[in-house]
């Protein structure tokens, strides 16, 4: 038998851009950090604590390196909840859909939450400026694998 002493987590972040006729016109990937509150949540949960689930994608349009002890986006333009979730082999896939009009602007961070407002945050990432035009629909994915 095999046994992991070591068990860690690691993050990425896929964005889908299309066009008003769904056409897909870009896709950006990046790794992300995994912050202090995030562990934190997690242990939580392990401890049957009521934490909440991670229900919202973020993103923002500050470009201040990621660190572990964020607990927010820097600045915040929007946030969604997720409208599909899954997980198999080691990884929980998360995902939401910014449509037309929603989160229009010059995106550089995001990040996964518990909540609405406030709440939260288990990762940060932050990435080139990424457009977002009020025509075009987003999707953005985060994969969580547990390595």
């Amino acid at each position: 038998m095999n046994i992991k002493e070591n068990v860690g987590m690691k993050g990425k972040l896929i964005i889908f851009k299309k066009d008003e006729n769904n056409n897909l016109i870009k896709v950006l990937e990046k790794d992300n950090l995994i912050v202090t509150s995030g562990f934190n949540y997690i242990a939580d949960l392990m401890a049957a604590l009521p934490v909440g689930n991670m229900t919202h994608i973020g993103v923002g349009s500050s470009s201040t390196a990621p660190s572990v002890g964020q607990t927010t986006l820097v600045t915040q333009l929007f946030r969604k909840i997720f409208f599909n979730r899954d997980g198999d082999n080691n990884i929980f896939r998360i995902e939401s859909q910014f449509n037309p009009g929603e989160g229009t602007g010059t995106w550089r961070e995001a990040g996964i939450f518990n909540n609405a407002v406030g709440g939260t945050m288990l990762n940060r990432v932050t990435f080139a400026d990424f457009s977002k035009l009020a025509t075009e629909t987003v999707i953005i994915r985060f994969e969580v694998s547990f390595i």
